[in-house]
């Protein structure tokens, strides 16, 4: 963990890691954030650490002027609960493919423990062989060769959540036996409420 003051203000890196790539071209002062190669680098102590996940403890620090003065941080100042909602609102769009197939009335989105986030929607079949918006985005997460979910928001209406299906609740918990109980999951966008998965599923066979 890394703490800075960085515009009269005090911010606290709770994820980093050492930054590996090319030496940024431009030298800025110490205890700077800048964005090299669409990648969020912090200089510190002659060092250069990529973010992994920022959050300012200083209360009266003043976004909106932030992001005028360093509009290319933008996306790294959001809100990472507003990125997922914003993510599954993209890409939540229902539409029939067939006379046997329907999907998008539900979209998923994750955040795994690297930073990334992965989406999906429901596929629905006339057969059994759609699948839920969550697997799908799980599934997306797996493809990338990433495991380990910390976030996730399940969207079914433009403004309003839902909870996984047991059988989604059931991969997750196979995936991360050890785990799945801390991952946080928003129930409720405009009221800011969050769960975590044991609340859910509190109990799991293979724990026993």
């Amino acid at each position: 963990m890394i703490s800075i003051i960085f515009n009269d203000n005090l911010l606290n890196i709770v994820k980093y890691q050492k930054y590996e790539g090319p030496i940024p071209l431009m030298l800025y002062p110490n205890n700077t954030i800048l964005n090299i190669f669409n990648k969020y680098i912090i200089y510190y102590d002659n060092n250069y650490y990529e973010i992994i996940e920022l959050n300012y403890l200083n209360k009266e620090f003043n976004i909106d002027k932030f992001i005028k003065e360093y509009p290319d941080l933008l996306d790294i100042n959001q809100d990472i609960w507003d990125k997922l909602y914003n993510k599954c609102k993209k890409i939540r769009k229902e539409r029939e493919i067939s006379k046997y197939v329907s999907c998008g009335s539900v979209s998923a989105s994750i955040l795994t423990n690297s930073g990334h986030i992965y989406s999906g929607i429901c596929i629905d079949t006339a057969c059994t062989l759609g699948i839920c918006a969550e697997r799908n985005a799980i599934f997306n997460m797996l493809t990338n060769n990433d495991n380990k979910i910390t976030k996730m928001l399940v969207l079914i209406d433009d403004d309003k959540l839902g909870i996984p299906c047991g059988a989604c609740l059931e991969l997750i918990a196979q995936i991360m036996p050890n785990d799945y109980k801390n991952i946080l999951l928003m129930t409720n966008y405009n009221e800011r409420k969050i769960i975590q998965l044991k609340e859910l599923y509190p109990l799991w066979w293979g724990n026993d």
